[in-house]
């Protein structure tokens, strides 16, 4: 038996692991993650991430400063992208409208 490993086994056990990752991910969305955010929370935060984005590239904000507001900015869009805030959660605030169909 070889001790070498292959680029095919590398790239097989990063499928895996994606696999993986995505149905635990599916799960966790499923069972602890319901939608707190509503359509217009979203785009607001959408919205605020795309002007934190312009300032850091129009260099009016730069540093740690840029650095922390362009990690909110990716928070931001992660909760809108998933419906999902867990602040919203912890302080039990939903803007979701669940429609009902009858």
């Amino acid at each position: 038996m070889s001790d070498n490993i292959s680029f095919d086994d590398i790239c097989q056990c990063f499928w895996r692991f994606i696999c993986v990752s995505l149905s635990s991910y599916s799960l966790l969305l499923s069972t602890v993650m319901k939608r707190n955010m509503g359509a217009l929370d979203r785009a607001v935060r959408i919205l605020m991430a795309l002007v934190i984005v312009s300032l850091y590239f129009g260099n009016i904000v730069s540093g740690t400063v840029a650095t922390i507001m362009l990690v909110v900015a990716g928070i931001f869009i992660l909760t809108s992208f998933v419906s999902f805030c867990p602040i919203y959660s912890l302080l039990h605030i939903s803007t979701y409208k669940n429609k009902q169909i009858t």
